[in-house]
């Protein structure tokens, strides 16, 4: 059939309206592919992105134990250090009831008072120097130390009293390059011992259930808390008295006097001239 102008008119703006709509089309496509929808594999644009970040626990976990097998190494390091010192503590465990027996019994009661004492003066009452532990453990460095470091202080004394008690003996056996003797290693590891074997008795009793194997757990309990008590009292006296050395509490250091005058003799002079000497003698 013939077609008439209007035909024309209409296929004319049905066509303009197709390549509108594909025009619009066109533009919506190239729009979302330069936004950060996902694109198909092999783009430009994705291979342009970094990649993503491994997951937390593959990220975190090998570095922590990198930090830990260092802080170890280094540890074993300072142990090996300190048996090359040749200082000696100026009392030993042994003497420092009878050094000074009213610090004994203070630090005996109110340890924690003691430790926190000794540690600010340990530092020279510069708590801006204050590290937890004083640096020998993994967390140290790690607490919020310098921000409240009296605070930190205050808790490391209370939670970790062994440690803090510990930790002084390290720094000040570092600063002097003390040794430590076998009196005080044998005193030290039998305190150690008693702990372990105390704890195996009572893990013993627990799962027997035995009335006998409890009641020595329990007196054995009782003996490793007195020795504990009473060598941490003795090591914070020890402290004590060498940081009185170190403040010059026990007079001032021995100065070497100067030698007197003394007159060469001649060859011909049989007998010395006793400028220099307590008397004159003779040879032969």
């Amino acid at each position: 059939p013939a077609r008439g102008p209007s035909d024309d008119t209409n296929g004319r703006c049905k066509s303009s309206v197709r390549d509108e709509s594909c025009l619009t089309s066109s533009v919506v496509v190239w729009t979302r592919s330069r936004s950060s929808l996902p694109l198909a594999d092999g783009d430009l644009d994705r291979r342009l992105l970094p990649p993503p970040p491994p997951p937390r626990s593959v990220a975190r976990f090998p570095s922590f134990d990198r930090r830990a097998a260092m802080a170890s190494q280094e540890y074993l390091d300072k142990m090996q250090l300190r048996q090359s010192y040749r200082n000696l503590w100026h009392t030993d465990l042994m003497s420092t009831i009878q050094a000074d027996f009213p610090f004994c019994c203070l630090a005996l009661w109110c340890g924690p008072c003691v430790s926190y004492m000794l540690r600010k003066r340990a530092l020279y009452n510069d708590m801006s120097r204050y590290v937890c532990c004083a640096g020998y453990i993994p967390c140290s460095g790690k607490c919020g130390e310098s921000r409240c470091p009296e605070f930190c202080l205050c808790t490391e004394v209370f939670l970790c009293f062994g440690n803090s008690v510990a930790s002084t003996r390290f720094l000040l056996q570092d600063e002097f390059n003390i040794q430590t003797t076998q009196c005080d290693n044998c005193i030290i590891g039998f305190m150690f011992c008693l702990q372990q074997v105390a704890c195996i008795f009572s893990i013993v009793a627990m799962i027997v259930g035995s009335r006998e194997i409890q009641e020595a757990s329990q007196i054995l309990s009782c003996m490793s808390d007195i020795v504990y008590w009473t060598v941490c009292a003795c090591m914070q006296t020890q402290h004590k008295i060498e940081m009185d050395k170190r403040d010059g509490k026990f007079g001032p250091p021995p100065v070497m006097a100067v030698p007197p005058f003394q007159q060469m003799s001649r060859i011909d002079q049989p007998i010395p001239p006793p400028v220099g000497y307590g008397q004159p003698y003779g040879y032969g």
